[in-house]
């Protein structure tokens, strides 16, 4: 299964509860790891998840080479479905994020977005944004 999560609105305490919950490993997905909020940098994250943290920099969203973010788009869709990974970026809303337009979309296989205390479907929150405020489609629908 194939998670993601802003950090934006979270403590990394509670990072590390969902990950335990999950069973998953994180893969943070940034740019650049770095962050002026204290837990949010590479050396933090590493201290504090050991071996269950690996920064790709390669599905960041700024000036990644297309073929490089094929390869790793292509070793996401690879794993075995009972690896669990949680994919990390800064956004907290997953619809305003690359991790939902260029991760998620880009996957044949489900990602679920964790956002607040829900888990989003990416194919249903695609499909409401698509559909536009105007549409039957409501907010309830997306909960998984």
């Amino acid at each position: 299964m194939i998670y993601t999560i802003g950090t934006s609105k979270l403590k990394p305490a509670r990072l590390g509860e969902i990950l335990t919950y999950l069973g998953a490993r994180l893969i943070d997905v940034r740019s650049r790891p770095y962050s002026r909020v204290a837990g949010w940098s590479i050396k933090p994250l590493t201290a504090q998840f050991g071996a269950k943290y690996t920064h790709v920099p390669a599905l960041g969203g700024f000036d990644v080479e297309p073929t490089v973010q094929a390869v790793a788009l292509a070793t996401l869709e690879s794993l075995k479905e009972s690896d669990h990974v949680m994919l990390l970026c800064m956004e907290h809303s997953p619809g305003e994020c690359h991790r939902h337009h260029d991760i998620a979309l880009a996957l044949k296989r489900d990602v679920t977005h964790v956002f607040d205390h829900e888990l989003i479907n990416a194919r249903e929150l695609q499909r409401s944004i698509v559909a536009g405020p105007d549409d039957d489609y409501t907010y309830e629908d997306l909960h998984v």
